[in-house]
């Protein structure tokens, strides 16, 4: 149990520096809607909309399986199997993280251009991962499924290693890449096929002969 044990504390303690470091400029990175106050949590924000962000999530997720797996097969072979050496890494997964930034990055040029989605509810909610403008799109629901499954099982094969023998992390399949990459695809293409949500930037109220008006700035 050891590689497992170091491997999770190790990125307990990444997780923990990271929000120490955001802590010290919690001004810049805190969010606040109505009552509530999003502190950590606005790593997965969209501010425009007050939802989470499925493409940084995705993201977030696969980098920690990466570092799960790196962690607890450095440590088997160096506390293990004596062998003092940096452990390569498995072909695939530099592709799958790639695959995780492009898409996040490309997530964020689309809605630059064409405008966000449509925030549904006025809180974020888990439902933010898998709704747009508080229905379910399909290829949001999908591009779920395949980030959990992929992430999920990575983490489990490697876990399940003998640390005794293991020599190198699991090897992700071409098939497993191609599948990321259409689930990725329709992502974005959902993104580009969508009309744009509306955003409220303004709020004003005139009262004129005793009528009240309200007048409403924004976009989409």
């Amino acid at each position: 149990n050891t590689p497992r044990i170091w491997a999770l504390a190790m990125l307990a303690g990444i997780v923990l520096m990271i929000y120490l470091a955001l802590r010290a400029g919690q001004k810049g990175i805190q969010h606040k809607v109505d009552d509530r106050t999003y502190f950590l949590t606005a790593l997965f924000l969209d501010k425009q909309t007050n939802t989470y962000s499925l493409s940084q999530c995705q993201f977030y997720v696969w980098t920690a399986a990466s570092i799960l797996g790196y962690i607890y097969l450095a440590t088997a072979k160096s506390m293990i199997q004596g062998s003092l050496t940096f452990p390569d890494i498995p072909a695939g997964l530099p592709g799958i993280l790639l695959a995780s930034a492009g898409t996040t990055v490309l997530a964020a040029g689309i809605s630059n251009a064409k405008g966000d989605k449509g925030s549904g509810e006025i809180h974020p909610s888990l439902a933010d991962f898998i709704t747009t403008g508080g229905v379910v799109a399909a290829e949001r629901l999908q591009f779920v499924v395949w980030t959990i499954l992929g992430a999920v099982t990575f983490i489990r094969l490697v876990f399940l290693s003998n640390p005794a023998t293991i020599d190198g992390l699991p090897q992700i399949p071409d098939g497993f890449l191609q599948l990321m990459g259409i689930s990725s695809a329709g992502y974005l293409g959902g993104k580009l096929a969508r009309k744009a949500g509306p955003t409220i930037t303004n709020a004003g109220a005139n009262v004129n002969a005793g009528v009240l008006s309200l007048d409403l700035t924004g976009n989409g």
